[in-house]
């Protein structure tokens, strides 16, 4: 457990190790190994280094489960939309859209993902913008620059990838130029990389945000419910896409053995990857759900340990 707690205290700048250093260990040996105290510590780590010169002196309180909830959805419903980004790529092939349109079942179990995910962002805007408009005004308030700064990632990153997308789509248009195979792996490749770079900055910046603003708990209150609702639309996604997949292989065996997968690999690799990670972000939303309605004098859940760096 020693090893274990040195081992972590590094990803914190010296400065802040130096003050709380014995403090932290102490804390890590009250805690069960987990993963969730190692997502906990890596939050608190990112905030340390962003605002290790703002350090007072003193540990502040751990950050709540709920607001620690409303987080962990968020990331796995970004982890989910990058894993449903992979399956739109992979159905764009003609055969699958001839089965779309032709089978019931194939289209039903289709048309099911696509409502589960509406669902899932709806939920999210319905609980998050809220909480983004708190954390703004309170940044703005505090003349906290740097963290109002945090809230251009996402449209960023969003303009680069759509900047990208349509670069990538004209060259991908152009049927009359022969391009060599690494050149047709490359063009969709990036375009999921790069998606993936803007998930991972956009999370990241908006888990900081959160984490480092004062947000009323009513509104981490109210956000419950659309975190309740975007849990159950990623599983609703989860279960069609499962399904989906026995239906088309059902309707068509061949189709499975080919290589129209993600990057011309096995259809059927890819349609079991997605269906790993889709179910790994469901799992962890679902967990964090739980742990986070938890009664507050609840004393079998492990405390947080992110948010202890700042002013």
């Amino acid at each position: 457990m020693k090893t274990y707690g040195t081992w972590l205290l590094r990803l914190y700048p010296q400065a802040w190790r130096a003050r709380y250093e014995e403090e932290f260990l102490a804390l890590l040996d009250a805690c069960p190994f987990s993963l969730w105290t190692i997502w906990d510590v890596c939050l608190g780590a990112i905030d340390a280094r962003l605002h290790f010169t703002d350090v007072t002196g003193r540990m502040l309180p751990f950050m709540n489960r709920l607001r620690a909830a409303s987080i962990t959805v968020f990331c796995a419903y970004i982890s989910l939309v990058v894993a449903g980004l992979a399956y739109g790529k992979m159905v764009e092939y003609d055969d699958f859209q001839n089965l779309i349109n032709n089978d019931p079942q194939v289209r039903f179990s289709y048309y099911a993902l696509y409502t589960g995910a509406i669902i899932a962002l709806l939920a999210v805007l319905v609980g998050g913008l809220p909480i983004a408009w708190a954390a703004a005004r309170y940044a703005y308030a505090n003349r906290r620059w740097r963290l109002l700064s945090l809230f251009a990632v996402p449209p960023v990153s969003f303009v680069i990838w759509m900047g990208y997308t349509l670069i990538a789509v004209s060259r991908m248009a152009d049927n009359h130029v022969p391009r060599p195979l690494p050149e047709r792996l490359l063009l969709p490749g990036a375009f999921i990389g790069l998606f993936l770079l803007a998930a991972i900055a956009s999370t990241a910046a908006v888990s900081i945000i959160v984490q480092r603003s004062e947000v009323s708990e009513k509104l981490f209150r109210f956000a419950r419910i659309p975190a309740v609702i975007t849990t159950l639309g990623m599983a609703l996604v989860l279960v069609s896409i499962i399904f989906w997949g026995i239906a088309t292989r059902a309707a068509d065996p061949a189709l499975f053995s080919e290589n129209n997968g993600i990057l011309a690999t096995n259809t059927t690799l890819s349609w079991v990857g997605i269906i790993v990670a889709m179910a790994l972000a469901v799992a962890i939303a679902a967990f964090a759900l739980i742990r986070g309605l938890r009664r507050p004098g609840d004393t079998s859940v492990t405390p947080t340990l992110a948010g202890q760096a700042g002013m």
